[in-house]
């Protein structure tokens, strides 16, 4: 499978994305970033990292191509993306502020305590008053928890 990142990736134009991913039937997956900067929606980089776990469950490997240092870069690899998916990348981002409030780093939830300390790490992200953001950490605790509880069915 090859993924060619576009310059944007936004939910509303997700056909964008979709686009540039071609599978030609290998379990490899090669990621390929756009030249300059580009802007990407957290859900399409959780598709990446999807992406990238299922290509090593199948004993593929990933493979990074056209990395160039830059802000979009430092974003990346800050939220967690090139280490989710094994790469090696010159790209180095030192971490001196807290990410809550600003993003959510990727991460495997498994466990109902990995489950909590998602849905608490989403709250500040919400800019939203205590009661709307209890309402929505607890509709998306009980979307995850189904899910979770699905996929151990």
């Amino acid at each position: 499978m090859r993924v060619t990142l576009p310059n944007r990736a936004y939910l509303n134009d997700i056909e964008r994305f979709l686009r540039c991913v071609s599978d030609d039937g290998s379990d490899d997956l090669t990621f390929v970033l756009p030249d300059g900067l580009f802007s990407v929606h957290p859900m399409v980089v959780t598709m990446i990292a999807a992406m990238g776990e299922s290509a090593r469950a199948r004993g593929g490997s990933v493979r990074l191509e056209n990395e160039k240092v830059n802000a979009s870069t430092r974003y990346l690899e800050r939220v967690g993306l090139f280490e989710v998916l094994g790469v090696e990348r010159s790209v180095s981002v030192q971490h001196p502020q807290e990410a809550a409030g600003r993003f959510v780093p990727l991460r495997q939830i498994q466990t109902n305590q990995e489950l909590n300390d998602f849905v608490v790490d989403v709250g500040p992200l919400l800019h939203a008053s205590p009661e709307q953001t209890r309402a929505v950490k607890y509709v998306l605790f009980e979307m995850i928890r189904n899910v979770l509880a699905s996929i151990h069915r």
